[in-house]
């Protein structure tokens, strides 16, 4: 059995609050001075309540959110001494938890990815602009040391001690043939410390980080490796990038594109039923 009681992490990688704090103020500036721009310039009544409805939503939902990271159950990886931790199924949610230890003897590698995706507008076919921009930390583990940990096994700061229940729309932290991604970056989140510190955190296991930067050309990707792309999207919770990659890619229409990802995710659960579990 895994005793982690007794240890306490290096280094701690969680959500970051200055992230959610600067971006609720960034919304809440700008749908509250549109709201009061409705009322001083005397918009339609529709427009008004519209705005107001979103700033009540706004007002209601970010300030959780932001105080939920502030939270000790805001984490995503542990590294100890001895191996890492890793916390999947939303990060701040019971909702679909698991605690997984990875011992330093099952790491086989680790890479920092960025992926900038660029489209050429179809309304604007001479101006470039960018899709998305994502970096991700791959990390390379033979998945048959893997130990997954139950309340019993998990340490007193790890343990949660009433449920949260407020959730991501998205699970920071996928499982891929070779190990698991967890998203650093992306437009929707940051992870504190800075990626760098993260980096150097693997030395303690002998493993010196990669660091990939890839720019892809759309229409330059074999078949394959773009229903990859697609799919591992989709896995990340990226819905709209992967519809958007199809109509950049393939010229659909939004209704055509979505039925084509259908497909995609269709063929790729029949390929994961004829294999067995998916990585």
């Amino acid at each position: 059995m895994i005793e982690l009681r007794g240890h306490r992490p290096r280094l701690v990688v969680r959500e970051s609050p200055l992230f959610q704090l600067l971006a609720m103020l960034m919304l809440l500036g700008l749908l509250g001075g549109f709201f009061w721009l409705a009322l001083a310039q005397d918009f339609p009544l529709f427009i008004i309540l519209a705005s107001g409805g979103a700033l009540t939503l706004l007002l209601l939902i970010q300030p959780r959110i932001l105080m939920a990271t502030l939270r000790p159950e805001n984490w995503l990886i542990r590294f100890y001494s001895h191996g890492i931790a890793l916390q999947t199924g939303g990060h701040i949610s019971n909702e679909d938890h698991r605690t997984l230890f990875i011992p330093a003897e099952a790491l086989r590698g680790a890479r920092i990815v960025r992926e900038q995706w660029r489209r050429r507008p179809w309304t604007r076919p001479k101006e470039k602009h960018k899709l998305n921009d994502l970096t991700g930390l791959e990390i390379v583990v033979d998945k048959s040391r893997v130990k997954e940990l139950t309340d019993t096994h998990r340490p007193s700061h790890i343990h949660r001690s009433r449920p949260i229940k407020l959730r991501f729309m998205f699970n920071p932290i996928t499982e891929n043939a070779e190990g698991y991604r967890i998203e650093l970056r992306s437009h929707r989140s940051r992870v504190t410390p800075r990626i760098g510190r993260i980096a150097e955190a693997f030395r303690i296991y002998g493993i010196t980080t990669q660091r990939l930067h890839l720019t892809a050309n759309l229409q330059a990707l074999q078949d394959h490796e773009f229903e990859e792309r697609v799919v591992r999207a989709m896995h990340q919770g990226h819905a709209q990038l992967a519809i958007d990659m199809l109509m950049e890619r393939e010229r659909l229409t939004s209704e055509r594109a979505r039925q084509r990802l259908d497909q995609i995710m269709s063929r790729q659960e029949a390929r994961q039923g004829a294999t067995g579990p998916a990585a």
